[in-house]
């Protein structure tokens, strides 16, 4: 008998859980702003990545030909993210005000 080998590779991009994992994959992974979360590019027409996507190298044009209001930023510069100058030490159980500074969030 004749046997046929081939290497397959599988992936699952909502296994990456923040921006910087999924746009950091070497898969064609892209974060979902809004619904926080990664997905497959293949996926970026279903309700939960209409409006906004940081992608890392996959296909502008195929996202765009899905839905054209997309906003498309490429790469992990992109990702939303907490700017933190210093560590915090809050204590557990005492109320405390806090101004952080975030950016790329979409307004």
């Amino acid at each position: 008998k004749e046997f046929v080998s081939a290497e397959l590779t599988l992936f699952h991009c909502g296994a990456q859980t923040t921006c910087l994992e999924c746009v950091a994959s070497p898969f064609p992974c892209m974060w979902c702003i809004y619904a926080n979360r990664c997905a497959h590019a293949a996926t970026s027409s279903s309700s939960t990545c209409k409006e906004a996507i940081v992608s890392s190298k996959i296909s502008h044009y195929q996202l765009l030909q899905d839905n054209p209001s997309q906003v498309i930023s490429k790469g992990e510069d992109y990702c939303p993210r907490v700017q933190v100058s210093k560590d915090l030490f809050i204590p557990n159980g005492v109320p405390q005000e806090l101004s952080l500074m975030v950016s790329n969030i979409p307004e």
